[in-house]
């Protein structure tokens, strides 16, 4: 089935996981990376639960598989992380975007919404991850779940600040 990933929508009754991946060609076998963004959230199990432990989250989390189809190898320690939670950034933002997002990093892959009134976000009010309604290329953490995976050695991940009205 198709699957609406990064939209915020929940997956289908039919989905089955696990969900299967194929290594890119020409990239790197011998380590692969921490997290992948496209075409879904896709987080190595280690890292996934140190960041679950600060739940609860609005996500679906599922079993993925990631194939090599030159050597036939298949790693089975990620998973998918469907993040349900969406943020409407303030309105009156330079170009729709945020131009400053209190408590979150953004870790590049997918988007989010919810309350867009015209004035600040309350950053104690947002999820612990979510998505940007007007930009889901990028997920968005609050602080303690980017220095989670800092502390845990994902340093081939890129956080950048966001800043959210």
């Amino acid at each position: 089935p198709h699957l609406p990933l990064g939209t915020g929508r929940p997956l289908p009754a039919d989905f089955t996981p696990p969900l299967r991946l194929e290594v890119s060609p020409g990239l790197d076998r011998t380590r692969l990376a921490s997290m992948y963004f496209d075409p879904a959230w896709i987080v190595r199990r280690d890292l996934w639960a140190a960041m679950a432990a600060h739940g609860p989250h609005a996500v679906e989390v599922h079993p993925a598989v990631i194939a090599d189809p030159d050597s036939g190898a298949e790693l089975a320690d990620y998973v998918l992380v469907h993040v349900l939670a969406t943020v409407a950034p303030p309105l009156g933002t330079a170009g729709g975007r945020p131009s400053a997002a209190s408590g979150g990093n953004g870790a590049g892959g997918n988007g989010s919404s919810a309350p867009g009134n015209g004035s600040a976000l309350d950053a104690d009010a947002l999820p612990h991850l979510f998505l940007l309604d007007d930009d889901r290329s990028s997920v968005v953490l609050r602080d303690h779940l980017a220095a989670t995976l800092v502390g845990l050695g994902a340093h081939d991940i890129e956080l950048e600040p966001v800043h959210l009205g």
